[in-house]
Formats: structure tokens, C-alpha cells, sequence
């Protein structure tokens, strides 16, 4: 089989793989944060693609969260491959901790994570050959590979009492050469001027050379966001346990949303 391209292709591949005695798909979603890597790539990739405003819309309370066809046509999707066979039974029992043994097993094809995960099964089956592929919901999702905003970052609170000093430090941090030192201990994409180019093994040199350095990457939809995500994920839980529909999410998380914008005193709310 190839990478699907479509979503039909990757149902496809899921018929096929659950034909041969295979569960297409292994969900850890007992943990709340595991399922919304799906919604927070997904929803970051469409609507850069296809709503650039979108994020701004719902931040400035111009539409609600139910409002959005396309956020309930991937939950369905989603549910659907549950509701189908193609997820095990036990999701909401499984957490993120048993992907190793339950990727290691031969019974699942695929699952959800992130680079972090797909190392994680190299170091501990390096029998077996991992990798990445977008899953492709929307047209056009399998040639973009979702990244987070910032993997690591200084910061100066702004009531710190040493601001100018702090202030050196992170500028003697930003020099190239210490990109450079810090690239002997492990590779990184430096986002210095001047600084080396990340020596990586073969995976990330993968990831990097056909996603990063092409620019076929998107942010995820997490990055855009003002409140605290728990309740949305929550929601997701509801979903898989069949005490919500995908819009009964939407509208939960719309008016939960607004709840807690108003109490931050974001404007418009």
C-alpha cells in the first residue's frame, strides 16, 4: 500500500488493512490531551489553506466554533472510523503510554502522535519501520506536516527586576555560535541568522528536507488560541463515548469558549 493522498484513499487503505486481520488505526484517547493532536492539525492546516481569518473570526467573536462545517466534518470522520471497526474498541481506555507495546504488537497500523512518537517506536522496535504521513482530511493535507509554533523559548517576565541584564543573556544566547554549540548535543532547527545547519539523522533529515526547508509546513491550531483547551477535549471523550455528536461538541465547546474568553476580558465577548 502507499501513503494515501485522499481521504478516500485512506479509508481505502483502512478497509484493506482491516480486511487482512489488522486494526487500521490504534487511538490512545483515555488521556484528553492525546485526540486533539488530530483537531489541533487537521483544523491548523484548513484553515490556513481555505479560511486564513478563521482564527481571527472566532477570537474576535465574529462566529461560533458550530458554525464551521469543515471542524464537524473532520470530527465525523473521525467518529466514523471508530463506529466502523477500524479504531479498537477499548479507545477510552487506552492512553498514550501504550503505544509502544500496542504499535510493537502487529495488531495496528497506524496511530496518532508526533515526531516525539514516531522516535519513541523507532528506539524502542528498531525491527520495525515507523514514519510520519499527514492525515489527509482535507484536499491537498498530505504534502503538509503540522508543526508547533515554538519548540523551546526564553522568556523575561515583565516584572522582572533585572530586565537589561536578562536582556544580555538572551542576546549572548542568540548568537550563532552558541546555535552552533548547543547543536553538538542535539539537532535543531536554529531560527538564527548565520547560525549551522541542523546535522540530523536519517528520520528528522526526512521530516526537514521535505517538509521544513520546502515550506509544506502549517501551525497548529493551538497556537492561536487565547483559553485553556481542557473542556474542548473533554468534549472529544464525549464524542467517542457516544454522549455527543460532533456538532453536540462544537456547540458545548462554542459556549464554553465564550465563557472563558469573557473572563479573560478578551474583547467582544
Amino acid at each position: 500500500m502507499e501513503i494515501p493522498q485522499t481521504y478516500d484513499e485512506f479509508l481505502a487503505v483502512c478497509q484493506t488493512l482491516k480486511d487482512d486481520g489488522v486494526t487500521p488505526f490504534y487511538g490512545p484517547f483515555k488521556d484528553v490531551w492525546t485526540f486533539q493532536m488530530w483537531t489541533a492539525s487537521t483544523w491548523g492546516y484548513y484553515v490556513e489553506k481555505f479560511e486564513p481569518d478563521l482564527w481571527d473570526r472566532l477570537n474576535a467573536n465574529e462566529i461560533g466554533w458550530d458554525e464551521i462545517p469543515a471542524f464537524e466534518d473532520s470530527l465525523q470522520k473521525a467518529y466514523d472510523l471508530y463506529k466502523d471497526g477500524y479504531m479498537q474498541s477499548t479507545v477510552l481506555s487506552d492512553d498514550y503510554n501504550s503505544i509502544t507495546d500496542a504499535m510493537g504488537s502487529g495488531e495496528y497500523a497506524m496511530t496518532v502522535g508526533s515526531d516525539t512518537t514516531a522516535r519513541d517506536l523507532l528506539a524502542a522496535h528498531p525491527d520495525i519501520t515507523f514514519d510520519i504521513f499527514p492525515y489527509p482530511v482535507y484536499d491537498g493535507e498530505y504534502e503538509y506536516l503540522t508543526i508547533s509554533q515554538l519548540d523551546a523559548e526564553f522568556f523575561i517576565p515583565k516584572d522582572a527586576k533585572h530586565v537589561e541584564e536578562a536582556k544580555q543573556f538572551l542576546n549572548f544566547m542568540a548568537q550563532p555560535e552558541q546555535c552552533n554549540t548547543a547543536q553538538k548535543e542535539a539537532a535543531f532547527v536554529a531560527n538564527v541568522q548565520g547560525a549551522e545547519e541542523p546535522d540530523f539523522d536519517e528520520f528528522y533529515t526526512h521530516l526537514y528536507e521535505d517538509y521544513n526547508k520546502t515550506g509544506k509546513t502549517v501551525v497548529e491550531m493551538n497556537a492561536y488560541m487565547k483559553v485553556d483547551l481542557n473542556d474542548l477535549w473533554v468534549y472529544f471523550q464525549d464524542m467517542f463515548a457516544g454522549a455527543k455528536t460532533p456538532h453536540e461538541v462544537l456547540s458545548a465547546w462554542d459556549a464554553t469558549f465564550e465563557e472563558l474568553m469573557k473572563a479573560k476580558g478578551i474583547e467582544n465577548f
